[in-house]
Formats: structure tokens, sequence, C-alpha cells
């Protein structure tokens, strides 16, 4: 009986909601892209967990939708698990707090789905290693680069993946090495039309 209902529910449901690749499709999402863009990232940034947030700046309406510039804050948690427990635990790293710019170049949205990006720049970043015996401070610029797929989740939003990879202001090693980053970007692009 349960398999009855349910093949009969299964012709009676509605028509699936998708979006149509058309022409007319592709040149709205790849208008929309082209916009200011605001997003979200966490991942591994060289050996510490990272969260980030990141406001895409392009240049013009029509260069901009193939380069432009990145502002990012970015917080990297090492060996302080929590805020509170750190000044428990000795020897330990405090979070690292970076913020800066890079420049960006990016592909058309390909069929209005999925494009490739990738870029580098600078930050200055802060964080300092605590120990029974001594405290260091590790201050400085971060140089470093990435390369990413965006995918669509909607027209104005997409699925972020960056592999790039980073020094460690003043030589920390712990914040340096490969980067791995997955996020969400809302673009405004489009909003008049």
């Amino acid at each position: 009986m349960l398999g009855i209902l349910l093949v009969a529910s299964s012709f009676a449901a509605p028509a699936p909601v998708a979006p149509i690749l058309d022409q007319e499709f592709v040149e709205r999402v790849n208008r929309n892209w082209r916009g200011l863009g605001i997003g979200y990232d966490n991942g591994l940034w060289g050996s510490w967990f990272a969260q980030g947030i990141k406001v895409d700046v392009p240049f013009g309406p029509r260069v901009g939708q193939f380069m432009g510039v990145r502002i990012r804050g970015l917080v990297a948690l090492g060996d302080s698990y929590s805020v509170l427990l750190a000044s428990y635990i000795s020897p330990h790293y405090e979070p690292l707090y970076l913020a800066g710019g890079e420049l960006f170049g990016r592909s058309p949205v390909w069929g209005g789905i999925v494009r490739v990006s990738g870029g580098g720049g600078a930050y200055y970043g802060s964080t300092r290693f605590v120990s029974t015996d001594d405290e260091a401070d590790f201050d400085g610029l971060v140089a470093g680069g990435h390369f990413g797929v965006e995918a669509i989740l909607w027209e104005r939003g997409s699925f972020t993946f960056e592999v790039g990879g980073q020094s460690g202001p003043d030589g920390d090693p712990r914040s340096s090495g490969a980067s791995v980053m997955g996020g969400v970007m809302v673009y405004l692009g489009g909003l008049g039309t």
C-alpha cells in the first residue's frame, strides 16, 4: 500500500523548480556577478583554521567583469582553542588577525553556472606566542595568492572554493603555507535592471 502511495504521489508532484540554461539566464547571471560581491569563507590558513569576510570590488561595469580588488579580513585560530582557555594553556599561540587586499582576475560565468578566478596581494597580520618563560610577537606583512572556482547557488550567489598559499607575519611558520578556503559570495550587480 505504501509503495502505491509513493508511486502515485510522484506522478502528482509539481514540476521541479530549476533554472533553464538559456541565453537570457546566462546574461542575467553574468550581469549580476560582475557587480560588488560580499562573502564569507572558512578553512585552513597554513596549519590554522580560519574564518574571514571579503568584499570584491570590480573595476567598473566592463573591466569589472574580469578584474577587481578584494578587501579581506581574516581570523586564524592556532593553538588557542578558546580565547577563554588560552590564558590557562602554556605555551600557545594567540589568534592571527589579518586585514588587507589583493588584485584578482576572473573569467565570465560559463553557461551561467561556473567561473574560475585567481589573484594575489598583501595583508598585515598580527599574532603572539605566549609561554611561561617569554612572549614573542609576530607582526608584519603577509603576501600570497589563490586560484578558485565558483559554482552557482542562485542567480546572485555562489559557492566558492579557493586553494593558495601565503607567508606568515614576521616569519611565523604556523600561519604560512597552503590555504584551502570554501565559502559563499553574494553579488549585487544588475540591481537596477
